[in-house]
């Protein structure tokens, strides 16, 4: 004769205690493999990119933060030759006021150099940190400072 002794739980620590002694151990071997294989996923798919952020207090410069993006990005399409010229010393002349000015500042998502950046019509090559960027630039008065 088997004799069963009921027990009370009063806590879920106890709960989980018991738990693991009542399964079989097929049960507990799968859960056991399950852990690794998940884990094994999550991390051979997990890529993650470190950008710095752009502080909306910062102030920008033309020279200083933007015509850096100009010259890494625009200027290997956009040379002297063919009209746009974005290298330093031209870049603000030939952007403003045709493609952006300081009325912009009360609505830059609505500028042609950032309809431009951020169309499908245009290649940019720019990062999202480096739109944020001149994004602010734009939104600060489009100084050329």
């Amino acid at each position: 004769m088997i004799h069963l002794r009921q027990k009370r739980i009063t806590s879920l620590s106890q709960c989980i205690q018991i738990i693991p002694g009542n399964m079989n151990i097929k049960k507990r071997r799968q859960r056991w493999l399950f852990l690794p294989l998940f884990l094994l996923f999550t991390v051979a798919c997990e890529k993650e990119i470190f950008e710095p952020v752009v502080i909306p207090n910062e102030e920008l410069s033309f020279a200083g933060d933007i015509q850096p993006i100009l010259n890494n990005k625009c200027t290997s399409c956009h040379p002297p030759t063919k009209g746009l010229d974005l290298n330093a010393g031209t870049a603000y002349d030939a952007l403003v006021p045709e493609f952006v000015s300081p009325a912009d500042s009360v609505n830059p998502e609505g500028s042609k150099l950032y309809l431009k950046l951020t169309g499908t019509s245009h290649l940019p090559r720019t990062s999202d940190i480096e739109k944020q960027k001149i994004l602010l630039w734009i939104s600060q008065g489009v100084n050329d400072n």
